[in-house]
């Protein structure tokens, strides 16, 4: 199976909390991507957020992108997009349209 992961958010830029007085910051978090690649290859040391990755083991491929690859998509059987947008307490949103880079990526 080919699994490809876009989007930020997967990688190093992985958000865990808001600002304001909910804000936290945990001592660990595991990025997705990482997840994802012990889940099915059973190794994540290559996968470290910054960089387009694909690696294959166990009769699994997985392939992490911060932005669009059209390689890992035209060879995907399964494609998970990480989405999101910053938001804090004490400064309404003007729109709920996510970042331009995310929506763009959807597209």
């Amino acid at each position: 199976m080919n699994i490809s992961v876009f989007g930020k958010y997967a990688g190093n830029d992985t958000i865990v909390h808001g600002g304001g007085s909910g804000s936290v910051h945990p001592s660990w978090v595991s990025m997705p991507i990482v997840a994802i690649a012990e889940k099915y290859l059973g190794i994540s040391s290559d996968f470290d957020g910054k960089r387009d990755v694909r690696k294959c083991n166990k009769g699994f491929c997985v392939s992490f992108s911060k932005t669009f690859n059209q390689a890992y998509a035209e060879t995907s059987e399964v494609a998970i997009v990480f989405a999101a947008t910053e938001a804090e307490e004490g400064a309404d949103r003007s729109t709920l349209a996510l970042d331009p880079e995310i929506d763009a990526l959807i597209d």
